[in-house]
């Protein structure tokens, strides 16, 4: 396990611009794309660089609390808006040279587990954020809240249904948890909900399950 620490030793988030001043066809705002940017700080991306070179584990984790794969916003297919909040978006050029050492470096099953977002995410992370239909070079399983937003207003539950952003597999509303069962030979995540957080009892299932084999960056669905 690799826990970041993405808030403290960061730049300051990217200042918002309109679609205008975003680049053509990249959907970045201009801080956003600025190499001088950081979200780990110098010191931290050593550390962290250097045991993803060095790991010997089968199963390589980064516990971190912001969404590492790409979001595209605009539901247009011709244009694109990665948003300016806090998440990795807005700091593209690092995340890109995180992505690239995985590669270079043949990290085995590098897994992203995130919080932040208050919603269940399944995000199968591209090489880049060029091209989010390419074979991904990471897994990332983001977790909703256990309360906090309390019960949807309108509880949804999507698979592979946003065609601008085909990496997400997976994304729901509710609340709950992820249990995470690891092998030698796969991961499994089984996102649990309840339909309330405000009335008892609160009887929690399973509604979605997915799972990524060993050797294998990505996850499938899991039908049980």
């Amino acid at each position: 396990f690799n826990v970041l620490d993405t808030r403290q030793y960061r730049s300051d988030q990217p200042r918002s611009c309109s679609a205008a001043q975003r680049d053509a066809g990249g959907g970045f705002c201009p801080d956003a794309l600025d190499p001088a940017r950081t979200m780990l700080g110098a010191d931290q991306k050593q550390w962290l660089f250097d045991e993803l070179a060095t790991t010997r584990a089968r199963w390589n984790i980064l516990a971190n609390q912001t969404a590492l794969a790409p979001f595209d916003r605009n539901v247009d297919p011709a244009r694109r808006d990665f948003g300016a909040g806090d998440n990795w978006d807005g700091y593209d050029a690092e995340r890109q040279a995180l992505l690239d050492w995985l590669v270079e470096r043949g990290t085995r099953n590098p897994v992203v587990i995130t919080g932040d977002s208050h919603q269940n995410w399944v995000r199968n992370v591209p090489p880049n954020s060029r091209d989010l239909d390419a074979p991904p070079v990471a897994t990332e399983f983001m977790g909703t809240s256990v309360s906090t937003g309390g019960d949807p207003a309108a509880p949804f539950v999507r698979f592979a249904d946003d065609p601008d952003n085909p990496h997400i597999v997976f994304r729901n509303n509710n609340r709950g948890y992820v249990r995470c069962t690891l092998s030698p030979g796969a991961w499994t995540s089984e996102y649990r909900i309840v339909e309330s957080v405000r009335q008892r009892p609160a009887t929690a299932s399973t509604v979605a399950t997915l799972a990524v084999e060993d050797g294998q960056a990505g996850a499938e669905r899991v039908e049980v």
